[in-house]
């Protein structure tokens, strides 16, 4: 996988301020390897296949995998069926990020989030990550 820098996103806030969120672009390794099995749905299986150590995931556990390796805990945002994935199948999938084992704070976060997106997940983030913090906010 390769990572660029980019310039920081400015990000419109609904009280008027604007945060400038850290921005990289993400080049995958594409999955050679064996098919995908039978029983992966549809919506699964059309989606393109990236190689993450040696298993294939989709784009959004591809991601995932790489922010766990630096600390990080996160979640798939499946929109379409309502449901957060901390990991690719068959992990369980949940409601709420309080039920993946996230902090209070993080909980809030999302949930702070979800609400100024109109209590919804579409539009959402597709992935949603957290770690404690080590120093000050840049």
């Amino acid at each position: 996988m390769l990572i660029a820098e980019r310039p920081p996103t400015p990000v419109a806030l609904p009280g008027g301020d604007t945060v400038h969120i850290a921005t990289q672009r993400w080049a995958l390794e594409r999955w050679d390897g064996e098919p995908d099995p039978p029983e992966l749905q549809h919506t699964w299986a059309r989606k393109p296949r990236f190689s993450v150590n040696g298993r294939c995931m989709r784009a959004e556990f591809a991601i995932l995998a790489h922010l766990q390796r630096d600390g990080w805990h996160g979640v798939w945002v499946n929109a379409y069926r309502g449901e957060l994935r901390p990991a690719w199948f068959p992990a369980p999938a949940f409601r709420t990020l309080a039920e993946t084992g996230a902090p209070i704070w993080a909980a809030k976060s999302f949930s702070d989030l979800r609400n100024a997106n109109g209590g919804k997940l579409t539009g959402f983030f597709d992935v949603f990550a957290w770690r404690e913090r080590r120093g000050p906010i840049r």
